[in-house]
């Protein structure tokens, strides 16, 4: 069975606590600089080898993230969003690189429902060609077995993070709309809809046999509040 390991995807993953902050290390900035320098001399393989040893030397700090000042997000976070916006030929070099290890490492944790092994593999080989159907799946597995918030980080870095997949971004969405529903989450609903608002704008999702405006169906989405649920 998949493990629970809510804490670990935390830090892995997503913004680390400010009270957890002080007892973690930041990664040094010259490390930081030798990934900016790689970009910006456009050495891709170079850069690639950056994202591994940073998870294999870093993965428990922090850095600072890259597109919020004075916010700090964990190793696997920060990577994910320094390169996410990498031009195309960046990641045509990765997957000549890495493409045929990444569908073995991730079919084999996959298929062994090792969280924590599919955790680390989609995190190492998250521009993989075939990464984003392994977060999709995965997720939809934690979905249908009640852990919402965890389906949701997946489907968070597919959303806003992977370059060019072939999952539409407004089913991914909605998808991530249903899980907040299930999860009670009308802040992460929220910022769903906002993002739909300004990234995906009228765009259309398959509800059974009919089609319907992503908006509408966002809107169309309940969740009761806190204080209401606590009368029930």
């Amino acid at each position: 069975m998949f493990l629970s390991h809510a804490c670990a995807l935390l830090f892995l993953s997503g913004l680390i606590p400010l009270q957890e902050q002080a007892e973690t290390d930041q990664v040094s900035s010259k490390f930081l600089s030798r990934i900016d320098q790689a970009i910006e001399e456009a050495k891709w393989e170079p850069l690639f080898l950056l994202y591994e040893e940073a998870l294999e030397r870093h993965r428990y700090r922090v850095a600072p993230d890259p597109k919020i000042e004075g916010i700090q997000v964990g190793m696997v976070e920060y990577l994910v969003r320094r390169y996410a916006s990498l031009p195309k030929e960046a990641f045509e070099v990765y997957r000549n690189m890495r493409d045929a290890h990444a569908e073995q490492a991730l079919e084999s944790a996959l298929q062994e429902e090792d969280s924590i092994a599919l955790d680390r593999a989609l995190s190492l080989y998250f521009f993989a060609s075939m990464s984003d159907t392994y977060l999709d799946r995965f997720a939809r597995y934690l979905q249908e077995r009640g852990r919402y918030n965890d389906a949701l980080l997946y489907w968070n870095r597919l959303l806003r993070f992977y370059p060019d997949s072939d999952i539409p971004k407004e089913v991914v969405l909605a998808r991530m709309a249903v899980s907040c529903q299930l999860a009670g989450d009308a802040s992460q609903l929220s910022q769903l809809k906002k993002f739909s608002q300004k990234s995906l704008g009228e765009r259309l999702i398959w509800i059974g046999r009919n089609k319907k405006k992503l908006s509408h169906f966002l809107d169309s989405i309940e969740i009761a509040p806190f204080s209401e649920k606590l009368t029930n």
